[in-house]
């Protein structure tokens, strides 16, 4: 897996808060495949980091209290209440800043589309595991270039190198035709 630093953004609270202002409703139509590939596997009280407007708060209807949504970008928060409010949404950097959570407060953690975005994801991965009950759904693209993607290509062995000392994989799924992987861990110990 080879770094991309060309793909580095200066203040990602700012990209992405302009990237939900002009774009919302088209994101959710870029990414419902990931939604639906993911939603299949949430299991009880579920943490979506990186949720934009929480579009995975549908899945948990009518149990919205079980979702609880974050994100860097204040828009994207602002959305996601406006849309759920029935669920819950804090602003954060989850990519630089532990969780502000409990060890296993969450039955499941969701991380979609947001490690590739990440320069260094070691923290990321280890608070995700740490705030997990018993599972974890991770997605990654297959091979993306483009602004934001500082890790733009996953090969099978990455996720296991990478995901794999976060507990027992489950299932990793590729789906080519949108280009992305799932990948569902179930926590040990």
């Amino acid at each position: 897996m080879k770094r991309d630093e060309t793909q580095l953004v200066d203040n990602y609270e700012t990209w992405w808060d302009a990237e939900w202002t002009k774009m919302w409703d088209i994101y959710y139509w870029r990414l419902r495949h990931h939604y639906k590939a993911v939603e299949r596997l949430i299991r009880g009280t579920t943490l979506d980091i990186g949720c934009g407007p929480g579009y995975l708060a549908a899945a948990v209807r009518p149990n919205e209290a079980w979702y609880t949504g974050i994100d860097i970008s204040g828009k994207a928060i602002e959305l996601g209440k406006m849309l759920f409010p029935g669920a819950s949404f804090i602003q954060h950097d989850a990519a630089n800043e532990k969780l502000p959570f409990r060890d296993n407060q969450f039955m499941t953690v969701v991380c979609s589309e947001l490690i590739e975005h990440t320069p260094d994801f070691g923290l990321l991965l280890s608070e995700i595991q740490r705030v997990s009950k018993s599972y974890m759904v991770l997605t990654v693209p297959v091979s993306m270039g483009g602004v934001g993607h500082v890790w733009p290509k996953w090969e099978y062995q990455d996720l296991m190198d990478h995901f794999g000392p976060m507990g027992k994989i489950l299932m990793v799924q590729a789906n080519l035709e949108y280009n992305f992987y799932v990948v569902w861990i179930r926590k040990e110990g």
